[in-house]
């Protein structure tokens, strides 16, 4: 559950944050790949490692969640239960150079220093991460922010065609009860668009792919509870 105020990650803070990320990469691949794949999802920490106070980390994601061919996650316990999310093609493109030649469906995308356990170090490190680059550590920019970061980009990404996909994107409202939600069948080949776009104007401004188009967003976007 969000608490206090979030904001978006500016476009400088995020290049910055791109630039600290290729630096760590060779010291910790993990944290770095956690990092790269939350901003270019949306999708919440917990969903990748699972929730910390579960030792065996059964509901963190594993590589036979992933439809790397069709741009799918299987989310094992989201915020509002088990979801498949699209995911844009420089996410999947992530998660291709990620997965090793040997990985079976069953092992951790970001495994844990012990055995049959996925990466848990992820708040100290994380802050020595955000502090070289020059982040706020606290509630204006923490892990979470980068969903927040996610859904900002993508309300503006082309002028503003995507925003009307990006609460379906970050799962938002995927239990609705509304009657008229009851009656449509979800597609995610319709999100595709919104997800590619999302996704390769987020991985421009990290510094991994060829850089994006200027996409303007606020500054500071606040989020109460």
């Amino acid at each position: 559950e969000e608490k206090g105020r979030r904001r978006a990650l500016t476009r400088a803070e995020l290049e910055r944050l791109g630039d600290e990320l290729h630096r760590t990469e060779a010291t910790n691949p993990r944290i770095v790949l956690l990092v790269r794949l939350l901003a270019l999802t949306g999708v919440r920490r917990s969903e990748v490692v699972g929730h910390i106070h579960r030792v065996r980390g059964g509901d963190a994601l594993r590589w036979g969640d992933v439809d790397l061919d069709r741009g799918l996650v299987t989310l094992r316990d989201s915020k509002t239960g088990p979801q498949v999310r699209v995911i844009g093609q420089a996410a999947a493109d992530l998660l291709q150079v990620a997965r090793s030649e040997g990985a079976e469906d069953d092992d951790y995308v970001i495994p844990g220093a012990k055995e049959d356990q996925p990466y848990r170090a992820v708040n100290t490190t994380r802050r020595r991460l955000w502090k070289r680059a020059g982040l706020p550590l606290e509630r204006g920019g923490d892990l979470h922010s980068r969903r927040h970061t996610f859904a900002s980009i993508g309300a503006h990404v082309q002028g503003g065609r995507y925003a009307g996909l990006v609460g379906a994107l970050l799962g938002h409202g995927h239990q609705a009860k509304a009657i008229t939600r009851r009656y449509i069948t979800d597609d995610p080949e319709a999100l595709r668009p919104a997800a590619d776009a999302i996704s390769g104007a987020i991985a421009g401004h990290l510094g991994l792919s060829e850089p994006a188009h200027v996409v303007e967003f606020p500054q500071v976007t606040e989020a109460k509870a």
